[in-house]
This record gives structure tokens, C-alpha cells and sequence, in this order.
């Protein structure tokens, strides 16, 4: 009951931010920057699935390897997981730098006025596919022990940040390159503190 409490306060809070900065931001950016940087949310969103189910397989096996005593197996399989989502963030990165010209120009057919940012808001989200993909296998690591306190302490700010910053920066008049770099740094900011935190908890 605790832990499904911190996760439905990680999920609602995020989401009565995201109410109230979402106007202002389609205000100040414009309907179609903000579109462009709405679907850089939900690519990132959605990069997990590159992982093959590689997050939730590490939360089973470390869990199962905890429950029979033999902590011993978890280095392996935490370390197997990392290094195949690095490996498969960096195939990812390099096919979205490839491919970025096709999906704006043939299939998002974006705007010319809007054809160079568009271009660097999806090699700047192809960035950021390692750091996703190498984040899940350590957020499904303290999944695994149940530390959903710690998931949650990451997760909400990171979570409010993907807002309040781009938000910030659109205030302040920034491109909307730089508001996706203010997404990917939130990211970045997650992915550490899951990992500091995961060896901490796992040693």
C-alpha cells in the first residue's frame, strides 16, 4: 500500500504541473514548436521500448537472486543488463542522427521555417537514448528491492523539471533546441542519481 501511494504521488503530481505550465508554454512557444516539443516528450517517453524488456528482466532476476540469499548473482546480472541497454542506446542514437532528415522532411513534413530546429530537437532526443535505456536497468534495480522512496525522489523532480524547465527557458526566449537540451538534462541529472543510488543500495 505504501509503495503503490508513492507511485500514484510520483504519477498525479507531475501531471497537475504539467496542467498548469502546458498553457503558458503553447502561449509563448506557439502551437507548432510547442507540437515539436511535445513529441520530444513523448519520444523520450517511449525509449524505453528499445530496451527489449532488458529493465524489467534485471527487476525480476535481482529480485528472485535477493529472495533465495545468493546476492552474489546480482553484479552479473545488473552489469549484463547495463552494458546491453548502453549498447543498444548506442545503436539507437546513431540510426535517429541517420534518419533525422527522413522523419522531417518526409514523414513529419515540417515546415521549412521550422526544418533546422526540428533537425537538431531529433538528434539532440538521439542523445539521449543511451541515457534513458542505461537509466531503466537502474531504476529497475531499486524496483527490484523495493525502494520506491527512492525511485519517486527521483522521479517526481526529474518529472516536474521536464516542465518547469523548458518553461523557464521558453520565458527567457531560448529556441526550442535548447528547451529539448533542458529536457535531456533533466534526464542526465535522473540517470545518475538512479545509478548513485542503485550501487549504494546494492553495493
Amino acid at each position: 500500500a505504501r509503495n503503490t501511494l508513492l507511485n500514484l504521488t510520483g504519477q498525479v503530481v507531475p501531471l497537475l504541473v504539467g496542467v498548469v505550465a502546458i498553457p503558458i508554454l503553447i502561449r509563448t512557444i506557439g502551437v507548432e514548436r510547442f507540437g515539436l516539443l511535445s513529441l520530444a516528450w513523448l519520444v523520450i517517453g517511449y525509449f524505453t521500448i528499445l530496451d527489449l524488456g532488458m529493465g524489467k528482466s534485471a527487476t525480476k532476476y535481482i529480485a528472485e537472486a535477493r529472495g533465495r540469499g545468493a546476492e552474489a548473482d546480482i553484479p552479473a546480472i545488473m552489469w549484463s543488463a547495463v552494458v546491453t541497454q548502453f549498447i543498444m542506446g548506442i545503436v539507437g542514437a546513431v540510426v535517429m542522427y541517420l534518419v533525422a532528415p527522413t522523419l522531417v522532411d518526409s514523414v513529419l513534413k515540417i515546415p521549412q521555417e521550422l526544418r533546422a530546429e526540428a533537425l537538431a530537437v531529433f538528434r539532440l532526443l538521439g542523445l539521449g537514448i543511451p541515457v534513458v535505456l542505461v537509466s531503466a536497468s537502474f531504476s529497475g534495480a531499486l524496483e527490484a528491492v523495493q525502494r520506491f522512496d527512492l525511485l519517486n525522489a527521483v522521479r517526481v523532480p526529474s518529472s516536474l523539471g521536464a516542465y518547469l524547465l523548458p518553461l523557464a527557458g521558453a520565458l527567457a526566449g531560448l529556441g526550442l533546441p535548447a528547451l529539448v537540451l533542458s529536457i535531456l538534462l533533466i534526464r542526465i541529472c535522473a540517470f545518475l542519481a538512479f545509478t548513485l543510488l542503485s550501487l549504494r543500495v546494492l553495493p
